[in-house]
């Protein structure tokens, strides 16, 4: 039994975490609410607390043993149960985190939050069905939940539902107008479904709203590359480039850009920047031999072609470039060896065949010069 005087001092222990939290002082806050448990062992709000300064420190294992004697003290703290389930999905423990939501639904059938939290520990489960009726019940509660509907668009959209996923997308877009995801998710459906007008609007929205958003800024230039707009293709891709300096594939993408629109040079410099970050990138070795071949600079675009040979041996394509360049080169050896190459992976791949046959005519016919 705890005496007045020593519930006085609890209660200042306790005052004194909530001060130190809301300093952001986590270890002294900690500190003070073990010193209120030292008095007062038996007061689950403390051990709540600690769970969720825990879980902020990134102290997962203890905040779920707080979230635990908590509800050991209090059965039916929907609180501590959600908290605990919230933990267990950080851990990527769907199973547990399921339970602990149903526990705190049990208790509190009606906290949208909780149904929401379960609607998302079913679907990392792979659960999508009893996903989706989490996420109807919490439109039921609360019909202006945007995740709500973000949610079952996300899981529709996964099944390949495009058209229902593209409705629950524009609901969520329509109560969330300043949330960047739902434009996102909704451009990336409608860009599925070939509506790249009203794709474009989407994730020109998302960036309107989030300008460093690089994903969007590259889905834009992806649009516009098949719409063969490529100036707007490469303005975006430039702005995702300068926000993620570190994909491979926006270089690339501008790489070929500028190499379909003939300016081999400046596609060279793009291509080299995505090798140098990801060395074994196929396609950006193959089109920077091409580039290079366009270029005549034809010992570079060896040097590419047998990159992309060594990553990827059957790339009939580059083995029949690669000869080509050699022949160019007066390799005319060479350049039958590699197209001979060419055709023991694919007898019947035509260009190989077609330059075969003419660079053995022209062997032919040097050796009678000869």
């Amino acid at each position: 039994m705890t005496d007045k005087t020593e519930l006085d001092i609890a209660n200042q222990y306790f005052r004194l975490a909530i001060e130190y939290t809301k300093q952001t002082k986590l270890d002294q806050a900690i500190e003070a609410y073990h010193s209120a448990i030292l008095i007062d062992s038996e007061r689950a709000s403390v051990y709540n607390n600690l769970g969720l300064l825990y879980a902020q420190k990134g102290n997962l294992f203890k905040a779920v043993q707080s979230y635990l004697k908590a509800i050991q003290i209090a059965p039916d703290s929907s609180i501590a149960h959600n908290n605990l389930g919230l933990v267990y999905l950080q851990q990527g423990q769907p199973s547990p985190a399921i339970k602990a939501f149903q526990k705190g639904i049990r208790t509190n059938p009606n906290d949208s939050s909780l149904h929401h939290n379960l609607g998302c520990a079913y679907q990392t489960h792979g659960s999508l069905e009893e996903a989706i009726s989490e996420f109807e019940r919490v439109i039921e509660l609360d019909p202006k939940n945007a995740n709500a509907y973000f949610n079952i668009g996300s899981i529709l959209e996964q099944q390949g539902h495009l058209e229902n996923a593209l409705f629950m997308y524009q609901e969520a877009v329509n109560r969330a107008p300043n949330d960047k995801k739902p434009h996102y998710n909704l451009g990336n459906t409608l860009a599925r479904l070939g509506k790249f007008t009203e794709a474009i609007f989407a994730f020109q929205k998302a960036t309107q709203i989030d300008p460093n958003f690089v994903s969007a800024h590259y889905n834009l230039g992806f649009i516009y590359a098949k719409q063969k707009k490529r100036a707007l293709a490469i303005t975006a891709y430039q702005k995702a480039v300068k926000l993620n300096p570190n994909d491979a594939s926006t270089y690339y993408n501008l790489g070929f850009l500028y190499a379909e629109q003939n300016e081999p040079s400046i596609a060279i410099e793009w291509y080299k920047q995505a090798i140098q970050i990801e060395p074994d990138f196929d396609d950006a070795n193959f089109n920077l031999g091409n580039a290079y071949t366009k270029r005549e600079n034809y010992e570079q675009a060896v040097a590419a072609y047998r990159r992309e040979i060594q990553i990827n041996p059957s790339h009939t394509a580059a083995l029949t470039n690669l000869g080509l360049v050699y022949y160019k080169q007066g390799k005319i050896n060479e350049a039958i060896e590699t197209l001979l190459q060419t055709l023991e992976i694919n007898v019947n791949h035509e260009k190989a065949n077609k330059y075969l046959r003419y660079f053995k005519q022209r062997q032919s016919v040097e050796v009678r010069l000869n």
